[in-house]
C-alpha cells in the first residue's frame, strides 16, 4: 500500500472513522506504519484525539501499545497530555507502560502534571505511576506543576499521593524552592501549608534563606 493508504488511515484514526479503518484494516494495511518526521503511528493519532473506539480497534488488530515516536513519546503520553482519561485507562488496561518515558525522560503522569490535567494525574496514580519518577536535572511531577502553576495538580500530589518538595534537583535546590522562584505565589503557599501544618514555612522566609 502507498501513500494514498497511508494518508487514508491517519485520517481515518484522527477521524474516529472506524467504518473506514476496518476497510483499510481488511485490505491488508500495517498499522503500525509511522508518518511525519515525528514517526508517530495510527494510535498516537487516535490516543491524541480521544478516540477510544478507533484505539481499541486499532489494538484488535496488532497495533503496539507502546511504540514510541522520534522522541520516544508513547501513545499514553499522547492521551494523558491531551487529558483523555478514558483513552489512558483503556491503554493501561491494554498493557501501557506507566512509566515509559520521553527523550527528555518525561512520563504520563509528568506531561499530565506540566499540563495542569489534575483528573488524568489522578487515574494515573491510582493505576500506580510514580510520583517521584524524575527527568532530566531531577524535575519530579510536583516540581514541574509548581513550576507551572497547576495548583489542583499540586495539591493532589501532596496531599493525596505524599509526593515530596524536600527531594533535590542535581543542582541541589529542593523542589519548593523552584516553585517559590517562580510567579504563583498560591501554588507556593500551598506547598508550604500542606507539607508543613504549623504553617512555620512562609513564602517569605523561603524567598530570604534562598536571598531571591
Amino acid at each position: 500500500m502507498g501513500t494514498s493508504a497511508s494518508k487514508q488511515l491517519f485520517d481515518s484514526a484522527g477521524s474516529n472513522d472506524v467504518v473506514k479503518l476496518r476497510s483499510l484494516i481488511k485490505e491488508g494495511i500495517d498499522v503500525n506504519m509511522t508518518a511525519g518526521p515525528e514517526g508517530i503511528t495510527a494510535l498516537h493519532a487516535a490516543a491524541e484525539k480521544g478516540h477510544q473506539r478507533t484505539v481499541a480497534l486499532l489494538l484488535e488488530n496488532g497495533a503496539e501499545v507502546d511504540r514510541k515516536t522520534a522522541d520516544r513519546c508513547t501513545p499514553l503520553y499522547y492521551a494523558a497530555k491531551k487529558g483523555h482519561v478514558e483513552v489512558a485507562q483503556f491503554l493501561i488496561d491494554s498493557t501501557a507502560a506507566l512509566e515509559a518515558s520521553s527523550i527528555d525522560g518525561t512520563t504520563p503522569l509528568m506531561i499530565a502534571a506540566q499540563k495542569g490535567r489534575p483528573v488524568m494525574v489522578e487515574v494515573l496514580i491510582d493505576r500506580g505511576a510514580n510520583v517521584e519518577a524524575c527527568r532530566k536535572l531531577g524535575i519530579t511531577p510536583l516540581a514541574v506543576a509548581a513550576i507551572e502553576g497547576h495548583l489542583e495538580v499540586v495539591k493532589h500530589l501532596l496531599a493525596n499521593a505524599h509526593a515530596s518538595f524536600t527531594s533535590t534537583n542535581q543542582d541541589g535546590s529542593t523542589q519548593i524552592v523552584n516553585a517559590a522562584a517562580q510567579t504563583y505565589s498560591d501554588v507556593a503557599d500551598a506547598i508550604a501549608e500542606l507539607e508543613n501544618p504549623d504553617k512555620q514555612l512562609t513564602m517569605d522566609k523561603v524567598k530570604k534563606a534562598f536571598m531571591f
